[in-house]
């Protein structure tokens, strides 16, 4: 008995690390397939769908400008992005990850994500993405992205 108490001693930690590194790994896919997915040189060449795939259908977006904040759910905000590309106002859009910190507790995990923004060709923003997700199944899903933003030089 006393020998199995000192196999599952050694081994737990070692099995629960392994588990944390595929988390950990299978987060930073998904993270990095959202700001693939937002990204777009063109509007002929927008990836919506595959940004429907990071999300969790009652996922929610909120945007927070420093003293107030608006929410959307999953496809308000896709359907707000539509609207300023047939608008004329989006021609290309790219969102890039400066620096992340993953933090994972079981089945979710917090992410903190640095981001920078370049509109039509000129830098716009930068900021945080503070987002959760939720483990299903063997997939990690994002379940809820609030951003804050500081306006790029010159803007």
């Amino acid at each position: 008995m006393k020998g199995s108490f000192i196999t599952l001693s050694i081994l737990l930690p070692v099995l629960l690390s392994a588990q944390q590194t595929a988390d950990s790994l299978a987060i930073g896919q998904r993270i990095d397939q959202l700001y693939q997915a937002i990204t777009f040189a063109d509007t002929s060449q927008t990836h919506f769908d595959e940004l429907r795939a990071c999300f969790a259908d009652h996922a929610q977006f909120i945007a927070h400008n420093g003293t107030d904040y608006r929410r959307l759910d999953r496809e308000a905000f896709i359907a707000n992005f539509e609207r300023m590309i047939a608008a004329g106002q989006i021609h290309s859009f790219e969102e890039y990850e400066t620096a992340r910190t993953v933090q994972i507790d079981g089945a979710i995990a917090q992410v903190w994500s640095r981001y920078a923004t370049v509109l039509n060709g000129k830098p716009l923003a930068g900021g945080v993405n503070s987002i959760q997700l939720l483990r299903a199944g063997d997939d990690w899903v994002v379940t809820s992205i609030i951003w804050s933003s500081v306006p790029a030089a010159g803007n």
